[in-house]
């Protein structure tokens, strides 16, 4: 729905949530309840890639607080493979692999112009409206998509947190 403060919202609601645990373990009345972690990871997949109506789109409800953020090979509708970065709020590349060949429309959340780049192959790219493009891919196509001048080294790498802010399954180490 585009209301990304208000995602990261819910999310932080669940998780400070007090049926669930350190151990990342979520009970309702003291019996476990095990669909609440894939409520909680399709929640967040969700504010990364979204599919659906014939349609990716990337980056859909990022909050703002998330300025840097990176994801590799989320599957898509379509039999696609999707990874992007995004540095200070801007989304950087968008790299799409195509396990079937089919069309490919796709909302990158580039800023500027799109550009294609497909190593040894053309691949045209057709801009249906504002920010939606389709792409003719063949089985095992890989495109980046990006927006500056030159070809962006689409490297997935972690993002830099400060270490007070880690807290593996609950637990603060001692200090």
């Amino acid at each position: 729905m585009g209301k990304a403060d208000d995602a990261l919202r819910h999310l932080d609601l669940a998780l400070a949530s007090r049926n669930l645990a350190p151990n990342t373990m979520h009970t309702e009345g003291g019996s476990p309840c095990s669909e609440t972690h894939g409520g909680l990871c399709q929640m967040l997949h969700d504010m990364l890639l979204q599919s659906w109506g014939d349609k990716i789109r990337v980056f859909p409800a990022v909050p703002d607080a998330w300025a840097d953020v990176t994801f590799h090979q989320l599957r898509a509708e379509g039999a696609f493979l999707v990874s992007a970065a995004r540095q200070g709020g801007r989304t950087q590349w968008v790299r799409i692999q195509s396990l079937a060949g089919e069309p490919c429309r796709i909302r990158p959340s580039l800023a500027g112009p799109v550009k294609v780049h497909c190593p040894g192959k053309t691949v045209p790219i057709r801009k249906l409206a504002d920010d939606l493009y389709e792409l003719s891919l063949a089985r095992g196509d890989e495109v980046i998509l990006y927006d500056g001048a030159g070809v962006p080294a689409p490297v997935v790498r972690p993002i830099a947190t400060p270490p007070a802010t880690h807290n593996p399954y609950g637990v603060r180490s001692a200090k």
